[in-house]
């Protein structure tokens, strides 16, 4: 009896093998990379798992016309920002995206949900929280931390909102950051030092900002960082 509920189990935990063929871990440190493939093996019964740790390794991967039934994402990769591999394959139907980030969900989870994401959770948040995001994941389902859901709703329907919402409301968290550095004077390469990416990365941020505020220098956001009162008095 013991064992038949202990082979009823792994086929359940195994369940997910069927419908996730490959996955793509993409991540800086090496230890995690190896623990997620432990688990995904393990647990999830996921044998064919490739890896990257730069920017350039990933962009390669997904450029590579594969289908990608889970991709691991971590937004911090060296000097380089991970969000802008959801700005340019998150909404492909050749990837499903789980973030899996140290930075705070609240701040962060809604725009990659925005820009295709099928998940998000921590770094540092339960083992079993973890390997329930993996699973849902890669049988094509999506994850979001508790709470989410509500927060998650509230933000996609702000673009709707009257002309009352202020310009910098619609920015996201790293480019409101980049706005607030130009504002305090900070020249683009001092602005990608703070934020630790790299200074082609800031001016992917730059252009956008610029775009979304409708403005053409860097003089008229500063302007508009004093009016609006954005840096600590």
């Amino acid at each position: 009896m013991r064992e038949a509920l202990s082979r009823q189990r792994q086929q359940h935990e195994n369940g997910a093998e069927q419908e996730a063929r490959s996955v793509l871990l993409i991540d800086d440190h090496p230890l995690i990379r190896r623990g997620l493939r432990d688990t995904m093996v393990e647990r999830l019964g996921i044998p064919q798992i490739e890896e990257a740790e730069t920017l350039r390794e990933a962009t390669a991967a997904l450029s590579s016309g594969r289908r990608w039934d889970l991709v691991t994402l971590d937004l911090t990769l060296q000097n380089e920002d991970g969000m802008v591999l959801l700005d340019r394959f998150g909404r492909s139907n050749r990837a499903r995206f789980l973030v899996l980030s140290q930075k705070p969900a609240t701040q962060y989870a809604v725009e990659c949900f925005a820009k295709g994401a099928h998940g998000y959770v921590g770094k540092t948040d339960p083992y079993e929280e973890m390997l329930k995001a993996l699973r849902l994941v890669a049988e094509g389902q999506h994850y979001m931390p508790e709470g989410m859901a509500l927060l998650l709703q509230s933000r996609l329907a702000e673009p709707a909102r009257s002309a009352d919402v202020l310009l910098h409301e619609c920015l996201s968290p790293r480019e409101l950051e980049l706005l607030k550095l130009i504002g305090d004077s900070k020249s683009l390469k001092e602005c990608a030092d703070v934020m630790d990416i790299s200074i082609k990365t800031v001016g992917g941020y730059h252009t956008s900002l610029l775009q979304k505020m409708g403005m053409q220098t860097d003089v008229a956001l500063a302007k508009y960082v004093g009016e609006h009162k954005l840096l600590p008095q």
